[in-house]
């Protein structure tokens, strides 16, 4: 009898300075056979542009690997308050912001929303949080 898979890794990609810090890790996950649950912030595909030339999701779909996105990777939109990342009931493996802003590392902290209505990828964090307390908030030098 083979062992259940793993739980997915939440991972979200914000404004933060730090793109190729994001498609590298989303490119070893993937080599690493790991299920994501993928969040993209309107801020974060605005630095995916800026930083790394990549305009979509589709866009970096191809960039880390169509065949393996295909098979370990799910985009949620980061409007989607309902989707699944963001439930209780939804069980994951632990969540990586990457990279993060201070705005939501400061955010997540405190339990503060940055817009009037929550963010996916905050409830997301807030769900981990009270889940599994296993988050990696990767804060790049380059964000002061």
């Amino acid at each position: 009898m083979s062992a259940p898979p793993a739980r997915p890794i939440v991972f979200a990609i914000t404004g933060a300075s730090g793109a190729p810090y994001a498609i590298r890790l989303l490119e070893q996950l993937i080599a690493a056979q790991r299920r994501v649950q993928l969040i993209i912030s309107s801020h974060g595909l605005r630095l995916l542009q800026t930083e790394s030339g990549v305009r979509s999701a589709a866009e970096l779909r191809e960039r880390v690997g169509g065949d393996g996105w295909d098979r370990f990777v799910k985009v949620f939109d980061d409007a989607d308050r309902g989707a699944a990342p963001a439930s209780g009931s939804s069980r994951n493996g632990g969540m990586v912001i990457c990279p993060c802003s201070m705005g939501t590392l400061s955010a997540i902290a405190v339990g503060a929303s940055l817009a009037p209505l929550l963010e996916l990828l905050q409830l997301a964090a807030s769900a981990t949080a009270q889940l599994t307390n296993r988050m990696l908030r990767m804060v790049s030098p380059l964000n002061r």
